[in-house]
C-alpha cells in the first residue's frame, strides 16, 4: 500500500490513502447516475415554455445503450469492489485507471460534444446544444477523475 497515514476502519476492513480517493470516487460516480445528467431550460424547443431533464439512469432506454449512468454506476460499483477487497495488487489499481478513465468519459461526452450520444446529424446537434449538464453529470466525471487518480497515485506511490 502506500506511506500515507490516513485510514478508516469499517466493517472488519481497513482502508488507506489512495484508496479512499478512488472508494469516494466510486461512491460519487454512483450517486451522480441518479442524479439530473442533462436538463433543456424554460422556452427551448420542445418544451413548450417548461422544462425537461433527464438522470443519468433514465438516459439508458431514452438515449444510449452506451453513454448513459447505468454503464457508469455498473464500472463504478466494479472498481469500489476492487479497491475494497484487494486494492495492493497492481493488477486492481490498474483496473481503478481503467474504470475511472471509462466513467469520465462515458459522462464527460455529454459536457464535451453532447451530440454523439444522441446519434449525431442535425437534429442531435441542434439538442445538443440547448442541452445543459446538471449536477449528477458533474458529479460522475468527478467520481471519475477521483477513481482514475486514486488508482494512478496508488500505482505509482
Amino acid at each position: 500500500m502506500s506511506t500515507d497515514t490516513t485510514s478508516i476502519e469499517a466493517a472488519g476492513m481497513r482502508f488507506e490513502g489512495m484508496q479512499l480517493v478512488v472508494l469516494v470516487g466510486a461512491a460519487l460516480a454512483i450517486v451522480g447516475a441518479f442524479l439530473t445528467w442533462v436538463s433543456i431550460g424554460s422556452g427551448s424547443l420542445g418544451t413548450a415554455g417548461g422544462s425537461a431533464s433527464a438522470s443519468g439512469i433514465a438516459m439508458f432506454g431514452d438515449v444510449s445503450p452506451i453513454f448513459n449512468g447505468v454503464v457508469t454506476a455498473v464500472l463504478a460499483v466494479v472498481c469500489a469492489a476492487l479497491a475494497a477487497t484487494g486494492f495492493e495488487r497492481e493488477n486492481a489499481q490498474t483496473a481503478a485507471v481503467v474504470l475511472g478513465v471509462l466513467v469520465t468519459v462515458l459522462a464527460g461526452v455529454y459536457v464535451v460534444a453532447p451530440n454523439i450520444p444522441l446519434g449525431g446529424g442535425p437534429g442531435a446537434q441542434l439538442v445538443g446544444a440547448l442541452l445543459q449538464p446538471g449536477l449528477g453529470l458533474w458529479l460522475t466525471v468527478l467520481g471519475g477523475v477521483g477513481m482514475a487518480g486514486g488508482g494512478l497515485a496508488a500505482y505509482y506511490g
